[in-house]
């Protein structure tokens, strides 16, 4: 499993640098000239929420719950993400179409508001803190999935800053969109996968499939406003 998983990551950042043909200057690197496929800024979107960071963290909340109670809980994560996605792709043509050749965030809120300082300082913390949130979470989610296969967690954190590094170099954007498809696909492959399995073990402690989806979608007090808090 370890070479598996090091095979993987081999590969996409492979995959990055043999993108970085495509880029011809240091502005290709935050935003290669035509832009990138509607397409992929989907994908890259879904990766970002459906994630290791999102899966690990909508088992960790269904585990604080008996098992049928607990299934929902986690699913609540991934219904929010869903629907996160679903409007983000709503309203991204709108934001292209402001953005108007803008190429950093903070190159549209100047478009968008002007040289308004405030709006700049503000904009410049809420992104920053966001960003390093995200970050923080994908470094958790890494290395508890390399520590499922025999890594030690500290050196799982390594190897997810040295392959975040080295996706970035090698292509910029263009090539973390395009890496971040690829995992996306990949889990869309293997999800039902681990769900095969998930259903055995559920079977070996006597939990029926009828059972678990018998159970109603806010099975215990507090569900409702746990619901809430994670679609916001």
């Amino acid at each position: 499993m370890k070479i598996i998983f090091l095979a993987v990551v081999l590969a996409l950042i492979g995959v990055s640098f043999c993108l970085s043909k495509k880029n011809h200057s240091d502005a290709d690197m935050i935003l290669p000239k035509g832009g990138i496929p509607f397409l992929i800024v989907g994908f890259t979107m879904a990766a970002g929420q459906f994630g290791s960071s999102s899966l690990i963290g909508g088992v960790q909340l269904a585990s604080g719950y008996d098992v049928g109670a607990g299934f929902y809980a986690g699913a609540y994560a991934l219904i929010g993400g869903a629907i996160s996605c679903f409007f983000n792709l709503l309203i991204g043509p709108e934001v292209k179409r402001r953005a108007n050749g803008s190429i950093t965030p903070s190159d549209y809120m100047r478009r968008r508001y002007g040289r308004v300082a405030f709006v700049q300082g503000y904009h410049s913390l809420a992104y920053l803190m966001s960003l390093t949130c995200v970050l923080v979470s994908q470094f958790i989610g890494f290395a508890n999935i390399a520590s499922a296969i025999g890594f030690e967690y500290r050196t799982g954190v390594v190897i997810c800053a040295v392959t975040v590094c080295l996706l970035a170099f090698g292509s910029g954007l263009l090539g973390v969109a395009v890496t971040d498809m690829i995992q996306y696909l990949m889990i869309a492959v293997l999800l039902p996968l681990t769900s095969f399995f998930t259903v055995g073990k559920l079977h070996s402690v006597g939990v029926t499939i009828p059972q678990l989806f018998a159970e109603p979608f806010f099975p215990t007090q507090g569900h409702f406003s746990k619901f809430m808090y994670i679609l916001w």
